[in-house]
């Protein structure tokens, strides 16, 4: 179940915990979960600021990355595209399709590590997996 508000965060509909733009003072905050057995818990959790992107690959072009295992082609099944990727650590995957310049589709998810994350998105009809562009994206979950 959805909860919380502004000024102490909010909980998605998928348990992600969203901070507020400001934290509290204490910086930390209690979250609080309760079934409708009566079974519950609570955790405290301190509010940190994330680590700012790093800089964009130079001229050269990309490395291989050492964290996520990329699929060498997405897979195409009709008009559905298949691209996946399996983190080496626990953290967001992001994954973005294109062709040229046009935004094809995205797909982002917080996963544990070793753990296959799968983006699904549709293509235009006669548009061939070959011309579109994935890029996978990983951010490393905090220690």
């Amino acid at each position: 179940m959805q909860g919380g508000n502004g000024q102490l965060g909010t909980i998605t509909s998928t348990g992600f915990y969203r901070a507020p733009a400001t934290p509290p003072s204490a910086g930390r905050v209690i979250i609080a979960a309760r079934t409708a057995s009566g079974a519950h818990d609570r955790r405290f959790v301190r509010i940190v600021w994330s680590a700012p992107p790093g800089a964009s690959p130079g001229a050269e072009g990309a490395r291989r990355s050492k964290r996520v295992a990329v699929a060498s082609e997405p897979a195409q099944h009709g008009t559905l595209l298949a691209a996946s990727v399996t983190p080496r650590h626990a953290g967001e995957i992001s994954i973005r399709a294109r062709v040229g310049a046009r935004h094809l589709g995205s797909c982002r998810a917080r996963t544990p590590r070793e753990s296959r994350f799968t983006c699904r998105l549709y293509m235009p009809r006669g548009l061939r997996a070959r011309d579109v562009r994935i890029v996978a994206e990983f951010v490393p979950r905090p220690r």
